[in-house]
């Protein structure tokens, strides 16, 4: 047989291999290499895949998690009343918002009432003026910030990030947080009452004249 300027008798010793990319000998016979991806090929296809297979798995982690901290089951104290409500000032400037109420029965001195968590926003836990026992979150309608669309980064860079909500809740959930003993604890409050919106008058210019 004749190949590439040189004559093999299949009779005579064989090369182990002769291969010029395309044909090959091997043990008599010949043959093509099997068509394979090259390896840098394959790991640049591999890189990405890899990438996007980690980040689902971290968001996926992510999404998951509903709270930062467990819920006490048994808090030091006994709930009352839950509910919560809309109100609509008269005049345009003063804006909307939502006040949740919490009354707590049976609580002790050693026991400091922190924060109430309600649809993404984050206030104080404020002792009613009209009920001792009563705590009160004052969450006011915010008017959404402009966003600057920009092609420059650093433009971009100037919009404010939205806060982070450590809590994933339906819009009649709430959670109460407290302190005892130096250590944060939190509450669920589920199922909270809907009372009826509050509107108040508005300012009568004629009033304002006098």
């Amino acid at each position: 047989m004749y190949l590439y300027g040189k004559t093999f008798d299949f009779n005579d010793s064989i090369p182990t291999s002769v291969v010029d990319g395309s044909i090959a000998i091997k043990n008599g016979s010949l043959s093509t290499p099997s068509s394979k991806t090259p390896m840098k090929v394959k790991n640049q296809v591999s890189k990405p895949l890899l990438i996007a297979i980690l980040l689902l798995g971290i968001f996926s982690c992510a999404g998951g998690k509903d709270t930062i901290a467990t819920f006490e089951q048994e808090p030091p104290f006994t709930l009352g009343t839950v509910f919560y409500q809309d109100w609509v000032a008269g005049v345009q400037e003063a804006g909307s918002g939502t006040n949740v109420h919490v009354r707590i029965k049976s609580v002790t001195e050693e026991v400091e009432m922190l924060h109430i968590y309600f649809r993404n926003k984050i206030e104080k836990a404020q002792n009613s003026p009209q009920y001792v026992d009563q705590y009160v979150g004052y969450f006011k309608n915010k008017a959404r910030p402009d966003v600057i669309m920009d092609g420059e980064p650093i433009k971009e860079a100037q919009n404010t990030p939205p806060e982070s909500f450590p809590f994933r809740l339906a819009d009649d959930e709430a959670v109460l947080s407290y302190e005892l003993n130096n250590e944060v604890k939190y509450v669920k409050l589920s199922n909270m009452e809907r009372r009826p919106m509050i509107a108040y008058p508005g300012v009568n210019k004629t009033d304002e004249e006098h």
